[in-house]
C-alpha cells in the first residue's frame, strides 16, 4: 500500500466502501416509514429506525471487515464471512432484536390507554385483565385485598391503575419469542389475518421463529457450538458460523414485523 498514491489509496478504500453498502438491509427507511403514523405511534417507529440504522452499519462495517481481509489474504470473495466478520452479522440480529423488543414495548406504553377506550378488542383484553387483577388465584371470586389496593390509591382513578399494570405485565419481560410478541400483539388488538399468522406461536418453521432462534442463540451462547468429541479437534470451529444472507433475513423479518405492527395500531388510531 505505500507504493500507491493518496488518489489510489482512496478510489481503493471508495471501492470497498460501495461493494459493502451494497450489502445493506433490503429494508429501507422509506419501507419502515408509514406516511399515515398517528403520533402516539411516532416514538416506536422512532425506535425501529434507530435500529435498522445499528443493523444496517453492523452489516456494512462487517461487509469491509470481510473484504478486506479476504482481499490482503488473496482469497475469493465469495462464500462466507471471515471469521473477524462473523461477529458483525451476530452483532445485526441483536440489533433487530433488541429494536423489536424496545418498539413494541414503548408502543404498548404509548398507546394502551387509548386503545383500551377506543377499540373494541382491546378493551375486552382490558376487562378480562382487569378481572383477573381483582380474582382470587385458581377461584372465581373476588380478591377483597386487590380490590382495596385498587380503590384506595392515593391519586389516581382505579382504571388508570389498572391500564398501567396491564402495561407492566406486559413490558416485563422480554419480547424475544414469537410467543411474547403473539402476546403483545393481541393486547394492541391486531387481528390482521397476515399479521396473526405471522406471528403464530404454532407456526414452528415461521421465519420469525427462525430469527428469534438466531438472536437467542447469539445472546445467551455466544454461538458457541457442542464439542463433536470429549475434546475439540484442533480446527474445529468454537463458533457457528452465520451466512451474511441468512442474517438479513432474520434482520429483516424482526423490523418487518415491528413495522407491520406498528402500522396497524396507527391505523386504528388515525384521527385519535
Amino acid at each position: 500500500m505505500s507504493d500507491l498514491t493518496a488518489s489510489q489509496r482512496k478510489a481503493a478504500a471508495k471501492e470497498i466502501i460501495d461493494a459493502a453498502q451494497g450489502k445493506a438491509l433490503p429494508l429501507t427507511e422509506d419501507e419502515l416509514e408509514s406516511t399515515t403514523i398517528s403520533f402516539a405511534c411516532k416514538e416506536a417507529q422512532n425506535t425501529l429506525r434507530a435500529a435498522r440504522e445499528s443493523a444496517d452499519s453492523a452489516m456494512i462495517f462487517g461487509s469491509v471487515i470481510n473484504r478486506t481481509l479476504k482481499i490482503s489474504q488473496g482469497v475469493a470473495l465469495s462464500g462466507n464471512w471471515s471469521t473477524p466478520a462473523q461477529d458483525s452479522l451476530r452483532a445485526a440480529v441483536l440489533f433487530a432484536g433488541a429494536g423489536l423488543d424496545r418498539a413494541l414495548k414503548v408502543l404498548v406504553e404509548d398507546t394502551l390507554h387509548i386503545l383500551s377506550e377506543s377499540d373494541e378488542v382491546v378493551r375486552e383484553k382490558f376487562e378480562s385483565f382487569a378481572q383477573d387483577a381483582i380474582s382470587r388465584r385458581g377461584e372465581n371470586s373476588v380478591d377483597p385485598a386487590a380490590l382495596v389496593d385498587i380503590l384506595l390509591s392515593s391519586g389516581q382513578h382505579p382504571r388508570t391503575i389498572l391500564v398501567q399494570r396491564w402495561k407492566a405485565h406486559l413490558s416485563g419481560a422480554s419480547a424475544q419469542s414469537v410467543e411474547r410478541v403473539e402476546e403483545i400483539a393481541t393486547a394492541l388488538g391486531v387481528t390482521d389475518s397476515e399479521i396473526r399468522k405471522r406471528v403464530n406461536p404454532s407456526a414452528k418453521g415461521s421465519a420469525l421463529r427462525a430469527a428469534f432462534a438466531a438472536r437467542n442463540k447469539i445472546a445467551h451462547e455466544l454461538d458457541i457450538t457442542k464439542p463433536k468429541a470429549d475434546v475439540r479437534a484442533r480446527l474445529e470451529n468454537i463458533r457457528a458460523t452465520r451466512k451474511a444472507d441468512e442474517v438479513r433475513k432474520h434482520v429483516t423479518e424482526m423490523l418487518d414485523t415491528g413495522r407491520v405492527i406498528i402500522n396497524d395500531v396507527s391505523g386504528r388510531l388515525d384521527g385519535e
